[in-house]
């Protein structure tokens, strides 16, 4: 069940996230673009899954484990930009702006 649930979370957000993160860096080509915006997501959204949320479960409330999430998944993907030779300050507004968004509707069609 949790896979399916997983499965299901990842889809939307790659939904979500790859389109903004192919427009911010189109200029690299779509594909390219593309594929850096999945890779991020793809990096991130099994280690919040599988690793941080086993982690926080028994001991955290459903807000504070978003909260480290989402800090954790913006941080990583901002390394990951960085190293993809996107600029640091890009690296940082690009990944918030993609994970606030897949958070923010993510739940919103969840509800």
């Amino acid at each position: 069940m949790i896979l399916k649930a997983w499965a299901l979370a990842f889809l939307i957000t790659q939904a979500i996230e790859v389109p903004i993160y192919a427009l911010a860096l189109r200029r690299r080509g779509w594909g390219l673009a593309m594929l850096l915006g999945a890779g991020a997501s793809a990096l991130s959204h099994p280690l919040v899954w599988f690793v941080i949320q086993p982690m926080m479960e028994p001991r955290a409330s459903f807000a504070a484990f978003v909260v480290v999430a989402e800090l954790f998944a913006w941080s990583l993907e901002t390394v990951y930009l960085r190293l993809a030779d996107v600029p640091w300050r890009r690296s940082a507004v690009l990944a918030l702006v993609a994970n606030a968004t897949s958070v923010t509707l993510g739940w919103l069609l969840l509800r």
